[in-house]
């Protein structure tokens, strides 16, 4: 009798799903073999949400059709706005008026010390101020610079980096009134890159500002990407900005490159790489640690929120795998990179690719930063930043945007 309730006992604990891991216990089904090749195998059930785009219907060549016509809003004469029953769109400014010469003083003026802008937090606000842009009808997007106002503005995803910014950027547009909101973040984000060892990103101006706050129910801020994205979500958010699986890991990873998560700003507590504000060497290490190094499950410590660290056997943990007291951490949505087949490969490549990495995430932000902004390139003059050191070509005025394929 006593063996019996033994052995039911122990079937029993075996049935049982391990207990979820916290700080740097590693989790039963770590990622990462003895080679560092990638995880495919069935893991932990965090592991397995994060594959879930292997489990539905997909066609992934929808993901590889060029961008709409409409995306760009060619035929638009103004600014799209959601369809939204209740709210009146407000007026728009009139474009950039900048000179060339005032454009270059800008960005001097962006980066000096008395600005106080942070590099990944002037990339993180040119990314909020364009990242809710949505495909189906236009809306959304660099137009409008949405941000400044409630209820973005207290939006918990625009908060920390995102809000800072802002205010620091304030500083600039009263000297130079000539230049707009919309153009003055995006301008910040694409210059912060080189500033901080990346690769050089054009920009051009062209998007107007609104003059009042944007929807309410709910707001642009709510299409904001989310850091818990499995395979599946990071498909669908991505479809809607009208990228290609494989731009979507290079955005994804040069986002990601510099800097790193707040609790106050999104719960978690990580540092992307080792480098912290400055870009890392080399520039595809935040790649090469994703698909090469072991992680394991953890959780943040004042939320509990599920993240991944090195793993403590790892060449890159211990003293080199954190910033100034954060751990070199991966959210969910950036493992989903490595699990998720249509990611995966490319993501596998810029680890094996400086070149191939740098080049891509350069044209991928240009895109970002004007999704939403018909404008770009046709209004406020014909002015193109081509980096600090003046070289890099990037869109023509009439130019389409390109559509990176999923493969070379």
């Amino acid at each position: 009798m006593a063996e019996a309730k033994e052995e039911e006992a122990e079937k029993k604990k075996k049935e049982e799903p391990p207990a979820p891991p916290t700080g740097s216990q590693p989790a039963v089904n770590s990622l990462g073999d003895p080679a560092g090749g990638i995880c495919t195998a069935p893991g932990s059930p965090l592991i397995q949400l994060l594959g879930a785009i292997g489990n539905i219907k997909i066609d992934a060549t929808e993901y590889e059709k060029p961008l709409p016509t409409s995306a760009r809003s060619d035929k638009a004469k103004l600014p799209n706005t959601p369809r939204q029953a209740g709210w009146k769109a407000p007026r728009w400014s009139k474009p950039s008026s900048c000179s060339p010469q005032q454009y270059r003083e800008i960005v001097a003026e962006i980066f000096k010390k008395e600005t106080d802008l942070e590099l990944p937090g002037a990339l993180r606000l040119a990314f909020h101020n364009c990242g809710t842009f949505v495909v189906l009808d236009a809306s959304g997007g660099c137009d409008g610079a949405w941000v400044r106002f409630s209820p973005d503005a207290d939006a918990p995803a625009n908060g920390g980096t995102v809000r800072d910014s802002v205010e620091a950027l304030e500083k600039v547009k009263k000297k130079f009134p000539c230049i707009t909101y919309a153009d003055l973040y995006t301008l910040a984000g694409s210059a912060a890159v080189e500033v901080a060892g990346g690769p050089p990103v054009a920009w051009q101006p062209g998007r107007i500002d609104a003059e009042g706050a944007g929807p309410a129910h709910p707001p642009f801020s709510s299409r904001l990407p989310d850091g818990m994205f499995n395979g599946a979500g990071l498909a669908y958010f991505m479809a809607n900005w009208g990228f290609t699986p494989r731009e979507t890991v290079a955005i994804i990873g040069g986002g990601h490159s510099i800097g790193g998560a707040g609790t106050d700003a999104s719960g978690w507590a990580m540092t992307f790489t080792s480098s912290g504000d400055d870009w890392p060497r080399p520039s595809n290490k935040y790649f090469v640690q994703l698909m090469n190094s072991s992680w394991v499950e953890a959780s943040a410590p004042e939320t509990g929120l599920p993240m991944f660290v090195l793993a403590p056997g790892d060449p890159e943990a211990g003293a080199a795998g954190s910033f100034e007291g954060k751990p070199v951490g991966r959210l969910p949505s950036d493992m989903a990179m490595r699990v998720t087949k249509i990611y995966a490969d490319s993501a596998a490549r810029y680890a094996a690719d400086e070149g191939a990495f740098n080049a891509d995430f350069s044209l991928a932000l240009q895109k970002l930063l004007a999704l939403g902004s018909p404008g770009v390139g046709k209004q406020g003059g014909n002015f193109k930043w081509k980096g600090l050191a003046g070289k890099w070509e990037g869109l023509s005025a009439d130019a389409a945007f390109e559509q990176l394929p999923q493969t070379a």
